[in-house]
């Protein structure tokens, strides 16, 4: 499993990507949990029974959910040139194949990358720093529907990466919403075109497709509407946490309302199962976002007048990520659980 919030940086090249890999095999054989290596087609509330991609069913007393989103889809978004940022093996995937297109050629490839907000803002400037030394080098474009980058408030912040993507070389498309996206071109809803060999799809979160779902409340967008105890509103044996969560009150979907509700979501597990009463998750209204710039340096987005940026932040948000993904190695799990008495 990969921590995506070191993708961009790891795309940049500063990282390794086993460096932003969780190892879940050995984590379970090391907690005693039996692992299924398998996708999940329905989800039945009602029945309480999950069904796996060949057909078997599972019955459940409690299930929790942290399956995350993917990004909203485009028309024409299923063709080979097309790069969604999630799931992770996806992206790689198609950054691969991409490169192997940049390998091949002697003519400067057209890369589009859609969305202005932080993964399609930190995923463009990523692949601007990843390919900086490549002759001729690609030509990066980002378009996004708003006017502006980020969200209301953070103009601070947006400003930086405004200039942070003109000095990557990196052209901005804003007002543009992308409705179309043909081999070699991308269309905008007003019927615009663009060339684009390569696309890379950052757009808002959408539900994972082809997973059913049975007696569970759901919002606008199919999001699983939780109550403050990130419990199904009309279902008390499921759990969801994570972008897949539409909480009381929206908050963004970002990585950080997900790690910070996995404590609170354990733990009413284990209540739920012994009768006892569930805690509460309460989600701070605005999480601070460290923004990696591509290069070794970052920037603080926040309601702030001023938006800190340079490798201070940068090795902060460095320090933040390694501290997380240290959690989750081997040695550190074990170390836990022999402090639990497990």
């Amino acid at each position: 499993m990969a921590y995506s919030g070191m993708l961009p940086a790891t795309v940049a090249g500063h990282y390794a990507r086993h460096e932003m890999q969780v190892d879940i095999g050995r984590l379970a054989r090391l907690a005693q949990v039996k692992r299924y290596r398998t996708r999940v087609t329905q989800i039945d509330a009602i029945a309480r029974t999950i069904t796996r991609a060949d057909g078997t069913r599972q019955c459940y007393d409690l299930l929790a959910l942290n399956i995350g989103a993917v990004p909203r889809s485009i028309a024409g978004d299923h063709h080979a040139h097309v790069v969604p940022a999630k799931p992770v093996t996806a992206l790689w995937r198609g950054l691969s194949a991409t490169e192997r297109r940049l390998d091949a050629t002697d003519r400067a490839l057209e890369i589009a990358v859609i969305g202005g907000g932080t993964g399609g803002v930190e995923l463009a400037l990523a692949l601007a720093y990843r390919w900086r030394h490549r002759r001729p080098a690609p030509r990066i474009a980002l378009y996004h529907r708003g006017d502006a980058l980020l969200g209301r408030g953070e103009r601070a912040a947006a400003a930086v990466l405004a200039d942070a993507l003109f000095d990557a070389g990196i052209a901005r498309h804003g007002g543009t919403t992308i409705a179309r996206i043909t081999p070699g071109t991308i269309a905008s809803a007003d019927g615009r075109e663009f060339v684009a060999d390569a696309v890379f799809v950052a757009t808002g979160a959408a539900v994972l497709p082809g997973l059913g779902m049975r007696g569970l409340a759901r919002d606008e967008r199919g999001f699983i509407r939780v109550n403050t105890r990130l419990q199904g509103v009309d279902a008390p044996g499921v759990f969801a946490a994570g972008d897949i969560a539409s909480l009381p009150v929206p908050r963004p979907k970002s990585g950080v309302y997900a790690v910070r509700a996995a404590p609170v979501l354990a733990d009413n597990l284990e209540r739920a199962a012994t009768g006892r009463p569930l805690r509460e998750f309460r989600a701070q209204r605005r999480a601070l976002a460290l923004i990696g710039l591509g290069t070794r340096r970052a920037v603080a987005a926040r309601s702030w007048p001023l938006a800190p940026t340079g490798y201070a932040v940068w090795r902060l948000k460095q320090a933040i990520d390694k501290r997380f993904i240290a959690r989750y190695h081997a040695g550190e799990i074990a170390r836990i659980m022999h402090r639990s008495g497990v």
